[in-house]
């Protein structure tokens, strides 16, 4: 079915325009609310951000502070391994300055790969004390090795036919 539209119709309150407010006035209006929602929104966002940044900071901040304690861990026995240095050179190589020099980029590294100090010691602490308990031992080793293949080849030297009696 078909219904007849009545041009006689009486016209709907949807129809009519209100002629004293200005259109353009209403948008500006909406436009101010638009950019006043939008400065919330970056605020927020800026609050957010700085939020993470001081939050990053920190945990930068301990890892460094870690970093720092598990190197010093390491150079007091290596003051005691590395004999042949002198105390200026030790210095040099495990002074404080250099340990603060080392942690600070070695912890943004952890940061940017997820780990800690502590994951890092459960993990691979074993290989690290298993280290440490052979490495002492092979260098007196290979340092009683250098010694006794020199001993040999100096007295090699001194007895005539020394590679007929050794063979």
């Amino acid at each position: 079915m078909v219904k007849k539209i009545n041009s006689q119709a009486p016209a709907d309150v949807t129809d009519v325009e209100d002629k004293t407010v200005p259109a353009v006035g209403l948008a500006a209006g909406l436009d101010a609310l638009i950019d006043e929602a939008g400065e919330r929104e970056d605020k927020e966002q800026e609050q957010q951000h700085a939020g993470e940044q001081k939050q990053e900071k920190q945990e930068l901040d301990t890892l460094k502070a870690d970093m720092l304690d598990a190197l010093e861990f390491i150079a007091t026995p290596a003051q005691k391994l590395c004999w042949w240095l002198t105390p200026e050179q030790f210095e040099q190589l495990w002074g404080k300055s250099t340990q603060k020099a080392m942690a600070d980029p070695l912890a943004k590294i952890m940061r940017r790969n997820g780990w800690d100090v502590k994951g890092i010691a459960s993990e691979y602490g074993p290989y690290i004390a298993l280290g440490i308990a052979v490495v002492p031992p092979a260098m007196a080793t290979l340092k009683v090795y250098k010694e006794a293949k020199a001993w040999k080849d100096a007295n090699k030297a001194e007895v005539p036919g020394g590679d007929a009696q050794a063979g």
